[in-house]
């Protein structure tokens, strides 16, 4: 709840992902869009009446996360409890990060933010802070600044080399890669982390439109 009240302060609305609707409602949280295969949804007719859009999809070959992906259009998403309950959707919902790479999905939990790193990234950061960096593939380590371990050179893969446990330097943290590749980051960052993914030419987008 805590991370969801923090969203919602710079976010325009709420997309609820089918059950998640029950937790709004019980909640008293406002939602604009309800999206899913409404199979968890236990108080469809309330939505109902008080008019939210109601997006039922049958298909079962996507997840009700990716649903709200692909139906909803936003320059980023700001996305809450996706992450914890359940060990097999967490995974399905990281899969979705690079599956949807260019939609700049953010998964948030308690202590970190988690998104498909950009081919460049760069944001400041304090001495010590975690950075941790989790290939989803076949990824190339082109160039870092910024970080205890370099990763210029590497050859990051699941099965092999991975990027977790690194720690920033302090100042710019930069990153360049070529694969698909989560990066997680502590929760602290979560502001700094929409406005780059918003905007990756470095100059802040308007959010009238964007349902994060």
């Amino acid at each position: 709840m805590e991370q969801l009240q923090r969203v919602m302060r710079f976010a325009p609305y709420v997309v609820a992902a089918d059950g998640g609707a029950n937790y709004a409602h019980a909640h008293k949280i406002p939602v604009k869009h309800i999206v899913g295969d409404f199979d968890s949804l236990t108080n469809f007719q309330i939505w109902q009446d008080k008019g939210v859009n109601l997006v039922h999809l049958d298909e079962q070959e996507s997840t009700d996360f990716e649903k709200c992906l692909y139906t909803v259009e936003a320059d980023l998403y700001l996305c809450v409890g996706f992450l914890g309950r359940r060990l097999d959707h967490s995974l399905a919902c990281l899969r979705s990060l690079v599956a949807y790479r260019e939609k700049r999905a953010i998964l948030i939990g308690d202590g970190d933010v988690t998104f498909c790193c950009p081919d460049e990234f760069e944001i400041e950061m304090a001495a010590g802070d975690p950075v941790s960096l989790f290939p989803m593939g076949e990824v190339a380590g082109i160039g870092s600044d910024g970080l205890r371990w370099p990763i210029e050179g590497l050859n990051f893969s699941p099965s092999g080399q991975i990027g977790t446990s690194n720690a920033a330097l302090g100042g710019p943290m930069r990153v360049k890669i070529a694969g698909p590749m989560l990066m997680i980051l502590p929760v602290k960052y979560l502001e700094t982390v929409s406005d780059l993914l918003a905007a990756p030419t470095g100059v802040p987008e308007k959010q009238d439109k964007d349902p994060r």
